[in-house]
């Protein structure tokens, strides 16, 4: 039992420690991009219009990438959890699928 509870717990501070990394170089490109952009819009190359889109443009792209990879590791701890598993491939969608559809509405006519 100790020893299961080692393992999560240096599973936690590796992926608190990875978390940690990618918020600050998720930050630090950032302030890097706004001074860059800054710097353009000062010397006209570019509108703060433009400016503006790119950083939203960024952040949505950035906010995207970070439920992928949210999900990406919740993926990865599945195996992990055998019982997890099998009982999420044994959940039956509760649409019917498209041929029952089809039969109903063409029994229906």
């Amino acid at each position: 039992m100790e020893r299961a509870f080692d393992a999560a717990r240096n599973s936690i501070r590796s992926r608190a420690f990875l978390t940690g990394i990618a918020i600050f170089l998720v930050s630090a490109s950032v302030v890097v991009v706004l001074w860059v952009g800054a710097q353009e819009v000062l010397s006209a190359q570019i509108t703060p219009g433009r400016l503006g889109q790119f950083i939203l443009y960024a952040v949505l792209a950035g906010g995207a990438l970070g439920s992928l990879s949210e999900i990406g590791g919740e993926m990865g701890r599945l195996p992990a959890q055998p019982s997890g598993c099998s009982r999420f491939l044994a959940i039956r969608p509760a649409i019917a699928p498209r041929q029952a559809v089809d039969a109903a509405v063409a029994g229906a006519r």
